[in-house]
């Protein structure tokens, strides 16, 4: 609460403002951080003096707004009410989850070795990610709940860990607060991993019953010039859609199935849907983007997969090349573009088309220092600089997550 009364005005959701930005003169400042933020040293999106910003377009589920009047209001409402929680459903006898991947965490954070320990919250939120229902909307609240909290807590833990070790700070607390801070989290990973773990298995989704549309482009076997750095990294051979997933094609997944996607995705109102099938599918989570890929015979790509696609194997920043050109992708349009638009010229060494701009893309891995999120890669239309359409750069959002500018691709 602040001085004047005013509550959640840090945390929880990040608010709209009536103030644009002199570095980005269209876009529009947001502030108070999110429940999809995370903290770091040198990074506190909380602090009130910090903002940020986004096209007035975009839509981000963590991000709301409140009103302010010149003139008192008659009659105030009062605090918003608490809906009565459902009763708890009776749940069988919890397996073990990630037993052996726990005991390493919990000896990893008492010996600061976090490396070690930020490779294996990774393993465990997969595993946790896993076990959630693909059910879109209808997915069980008390489940998505879990997966959230075992998401949230594995990143509580990684930062607290991480301080701990360089004997820095986190939120300004000391390292014996922190230390406090870290057995905290590890107890709360702990309880929301065996909540999922009651749940059980999730249920497999169903498989697409003809032709899907997706055209798929062959990725051989070999190393490539991965990262910043350009280390040598070897993958496999694996296929991966040519463009983005359409709204066309999600559309059809959508009818097949009956499926809800918790993202927001939805057909356009009648009259005015001119162009929108061609356009990459946005309002999706990951879990929606994880639905509509197991139904489809395939799976999200994973970073370096999806790095190696866009780049080829020497060493090129750009799908197109060394240098940034800025006519060769969807930069700063005022929203998505048909995936063909720069067809032409926005295509990787492997044919595979629309990897930088227009939508950020999800892939399956975790985020390095933050693995309850999830990296995206690509840069998208509502971002402003150059660097976010560097093939190597990637960004991170929490997996439940929806935005007008984040879409997907499927890789096999």
């Amino acid at each position: 609460m602040s001085p004047y009364g005013v509550v959640d005005m840090a945390g929880n959701t990040f608010e709209w403002i009536d103030e644009g930005t002199k570095r980005r003169p269209g876009a529009v400042q947001m502030k108070g951080g999110s429940w999809g933020n995370y903290v770091r040293d040198g990074m506190l999106p909380y602090e009130l003096a910090h903002h940020t910003s986004i096209l007035p377009d975009s839509y981000y589920a963590a991000c709301g707004f409140r009103v302010v009047t010149t003139e008192r209001p008659a009659v105030l409402n009062g605090t918003p009410s608490e809906a009565t929680p459902p009763e708890p459903k009776a749940r069988p006898p919890a397996k073990p989850l990630g037993e052996a991947l726990r005991q390493r965490i919990h000896e990893s954070a008492r010996k600061g070795d976090v490396p070690t320990l930020v490779d294996d919250l990774g393993a465990l939120t997969r595993e946790v990610r896993a076990r959630r229902p693909l059910e879109g909307a209808a997915t069980d609240p008390e489940i998505r709940r879990a997966v959230a909290r075992a998401n949230s807590a594995a990143n509580h833990v990684a930062m607290y860990a991480a301080a701990i070790a360089s004997g820095g700070t986190a939120l300004q607390a000391t390292v014996d607060v922190a230390r406090k801070h870290l057995t905290a989290s590890l107890v709360a990973l702990d309880n929301a991993v065996d909540a999922v773990a009651a749940a059980g298995p999730a249920a497999p989704v169903p498989q697409a019953k003809g032709e899907t549309g997706l055209q798929w482009q062959d990725v051989p076997a070999g190393n490539f010039a991965y990262g910043r750095d350009n280390d040598t990294r070897a993958l496999p051979s694996f296929q991966i859609t040519k463009y983005p997933v359409t709204n066309a094609q999600y559309r059809q997944f959508v009818t097949e199935t009956g499926y809800t996607p918790q993202g927001g995705w939805r057909t356009p109102a009648s009259g005015v849907d001119e162009g929108w099938a061609d356009h990459p599918a946005v309002h999706v989570t990951h879990y929606d983007a994880l639905a509509y890929c197991k139904w489809a015979g395939g799976r999200l790509p994973s970073e370096p997969e999806w790095e190696k696609a866009a780049r080829g194997t020497d060493g090129r920043q750009y799908p197109w090349g060394p240098e940034w050109r800025d006519d060769a992708c969807n930069n700063e349009m005022g929203g998505t573009t048909s995936v063909t638009r720069f067809e032409s010229v926005n295509v990787s060494p492997y044919g595979c088309v629309d990897m930088v701009g227009n939508v950020l893309e999800w892939t399956s891995s975790a985020a390095p220092n933050r693995p309850g999120a999830i990296l995206t890669k690509g840069g998208a239309w509502h971002n402003f600089s150059n660097r976010a359409f560097n093939a190597v750069r990637f960004t991170s959002e929490p997996p439940d997550v929806a935005h007008g500018a984040c879409g997907f691709r499927v890789a096999r």
